[in-house]
C-alpha cells in the first residue's frame, strides 16, 4: 500500500464535518443525534477520499494534480447537494451515489485536462 493512502481515513470524515458545520452554521445548534447522524456521510465520505487519492496519486505531474483538485472543488457543491437529497432516497446508499457520482466526474475531469495538458509542450 502506498504512503499516500494512509491519508484515506483521515480524509473519510471530512465530509460528515462538512454536514456538521452546514447545519449549525444554518440552524445555530447541532443536530440532536448529530454525530451519529453524520455516520450516514462516513461510505461517502470514504469514497470521496479514495477518489481524490486515487486522482492524485495516478497524476504525473504538478498541473494535472493541482487541476484535479480544481475538478473536485468544483464538483464539491454539486457533491453535497446530491449527498443531501439522496439522503431521501436512502440514508446510506443515496449520499453514497448521488455524492460521489459529481465527485468522481469533476475530479476526473480535472485530471485528464491535466493529462492532455501535461503532453502539450510549454512554451513561452
Amino acid at each position: 500500500m502506498k504512503r499516500i493512502y494512509l491519508w484515506l481515513i483521515p480524509l473519510s470524515f471530512v465530509w460528515p464535518i462538512i454536514h456538521l458545520i452546514i447545519f449549525y452554521y444554518q440552524f445555530q445548534k447541532l443536530p440532536p443525534n448529530g454525530i451519529i447522524e453524520a455516520v450516514a456521510f462516513l461510505p461517502f465520505g470514504l469514497l470521496a477520499a479514495f477518489i481524490f487519492l486515487f486522482a492524485w496519486d495516478r497524476s504525473s505531474d504538478q498541473r494535472q494534480k493541482w487541476l484535479s483538485v480544481l475538478g473536485y472543488l468544483l464538483a464539491a457543491p454539486f457533491a453535497f447537494i446530491g449527498s443531501l437529497g439522496g439522503g431521501l432516497l436512502n440514508i446510506y446508499i443515496g449520499p453514497l451515489l448521488f455524492g460521489s457520482i459529481p465527485l468522481g466526474i469533476g475530479t476526473f475531469l480535472g485530471y485528464y485536462v491535466g493529462k492532455y495538458l501535461s503532453r502539450q509542450p510549454v512554451t513561452d
